[in-house]
């Protein structure tokens, strides 16, 4: 058997349930090893995804809001229920609007009470953040 060509494909997340999909494919000559060819379609691939893409998606919003108390020991299982945990998510946007913003969650918090009251009181709190900036203009 005699390997011919190395073909790399990746799909990358981009947000808003879409993806970019990246390949490359590298024909060998006499001698050349398939696994450094293979390395160099992946370097290839990743050095296009970063031209492509210099900032990661943000779904909403900033890694850097994340805060991950001090006091949590990673090897402790987060006791926190599914919805509390989509309630802290929630909790995170800065905008309102589609793709990435607040209403995309419109559909999850519909039929979940509490949800639905933390979905409100972050719709009121950004709401009340545009008339203000709005007001300042």
């Amino acid at each position: 058997m005699k390997v011919r060509t190395i073909n790399y494909q990746r799909t990358y997340n981009t947000g808003n349930y879409t993806s970019i999909r990246l390949g490359a494919e590298i024909e060998l000559d006499d001698g050349d090893s398939s696994t450094e060819a293979f390395f160099k379609a992946k370097e290839i691939i990743d050095a296009e995804y970063k031209l492509l893409m210099p900032e990661p998606p943000t779904f909403g919003f900033a890694p850097s809001e994340i805060k991950v108390s001090k006091e949590v020991n990673p090897t402790t299982p987060d006791t926190r229920t599914r919805e509390e945990k989509q309630a802290d998510l929630i909790r995170l946007f800065t905008t309102i609007e589609k793709p990435d913003g607040l209403k995309s969650m419109e559909l999850l918090v519909k039929s979940k009470p509490y949800l639905q009251s933390v979905y409100d009181e972050k719709m009121d709190e950004l709401t009340k953040n545009l008339q203000n900036e709005g007001s300042k203009l």
